[in-house]
């Protein structure tokens, strides 16, 4: 649940909020509620203590978020002990929680930040599907100042008994006057914070998509995990300025005046792409949990060929643990086909893959081998 994560996208996750609630039709078999639900009957009571009272068990069986959500201030430096300049790691920010869930104070936000500067070797990657959240936290007036103000406590708290690694990286060459630069010039968007929302079917992507390309970010991400079905992302990938046309009629004024021209789209410089999503994550539906439900590869591919077509790097995470095809599709290398879904109307054959979660790149057909990582200027 920290370092080593087998999250493919990510090296360690940071578990710093716990607790949730469902807010999209992709919530019913997320991970992370069995995951809390596990951990909560641990018997070591540091570990089940930071899950109590999380998760509920309702009377057909199927787990449920209760409401609780909680912050662990105690776990906030472990990032500090993680990584290097050298060989920094990717962080996944709050794989158990959402750190912008309405229970989450902004201050604790603004705690979460100052840690994620002070070991800015590495990267930190925020997931989460409240993104109107997210965006009034980072457009606040006053944001970079209460930042400031977190971190000199957070860095005088961190000196008071610094590891041996920890004293050795803050105060580094690569750190000299660091504190110093850092509350005086600290800009935002921070370079090593990745903002990303959970989109799972068209309403998510209706709802959360434009929060998140009007909040200031280095990199802007998409989660499309569990992909549930097609979804038209043309709105957020073409440019709204020339609407993909690339040049645009103009009136000309002058010699010309009055003769219809055209120029290259300033918005897009000519490119028709709309350029604030750097990188997005797709995945099939997976897990333990009753109801797991299908993915069919033509809507995983569709959303896969709008992404490429943007230019957008794409990390393609899992076929999900019910991979549909329709019955002409000869792409994948497994040979094995079924139906262990439960439900006897498939539209399309079922693929049997060795992998529970469809997670194996060399089950995958030739054209959805692609794990890209967004291209950092």
């Amino acid at each position: 649940m920290s370092k080593d994560s087998p999250i493919q996208w990510c090296g360690s996750t940071w578990p710093i909020v716990t607790g949730c609630e469902f807010a999209s039709d992709g919530c019913p078999n997320c991970y992370a509620m069995l995951e809390s639900w596990i951990h909560s009957h641990h018997p070591n009571p540091k570990i089940s203590g930071v899950f109590a009272g999380t998760v509920r068990k309702s009377s057909n069986g199927k787990l449920m978020w209760t409401g609780e959500v909680f912050c662990h201030p105690q776990r906030l430096d472990w990032v500090l002990n993680w990584g290097n300049w050298v060989n920094p790691e990717l962080v996944f920010v709050c794989n158990l929680g959402d750190l912008f869930h309405e229970k989450v104070p902004f201050e604790f936000v603004d705690q979460a930040i100052a840690y994620m500067i002070l070991a800015s070797w590495n990267k930190y990657q925020i997931l989460t599907k409240r993104p109107q959240r997210m965006l009034e936290y980072f457009t606040t007036p006053d944001r970079k100042e209460k930042i400031q103000n977190v971190l000199v406590s957070a860095w005088n708290k961190v000196m008071e008994n610094p590891s041996r690694k920890i004293k050795a990286m803050l105060e580094s060459p690569l750190h000299s006057n660091w504190l110093l630069e850092q509350t005086q010039n600290l800009t935002l968007p921070l370079d090593n914070v990745w903002l990303g929302v959970s989109v799972c079917n068209q309403e998510d992507a209706d709802n959360f998509i434009e929060p998140l390309l009007q909040t200031p970010a280095a990199i802007r991400y998409l989660s499309l995990e569990p992909l549930l079905g097609d979804i038209d992302l043309s709105n957020w990938l073409i440019c709204p300025n020339c609407n993909g046309e690339r040049l645009f009629k103009v009136v000309r004024t002058g010699l010309r005046s009055g003769r219809a021209g055209y120029s290259v789209c300033p918005e897009c410089n000519g490119s028709r792409w709309r350029n604030k999503l750097h990188w997005a994550i797709i995945g099939g539906e997976s897990g333990k949990l009753k109801g797991v439900r299908p993915t069919y590869i033509k809507h995983l591919r569709s959303v896969f060929q709008q992404l490429q077509d943007a230019r957008i790097s794409t990390f393609v995470k899992q076929l999900g643990k019910f991979p549909i095809i329709e019955p002409e599709d000869n792409s994948f290398p497994s040979k094995s086909f079924g139906n262990k879904t439960g439900n006897p109307e498939l539209d399309g054959r079922q693929v049997l893959l060795k992998d529970k979660k469809g997670g194996d790149i060399n089950e995958f057909p030739k054209d959805l081998k692609v794990r890209e990582y967004p291209v950092i200027e």
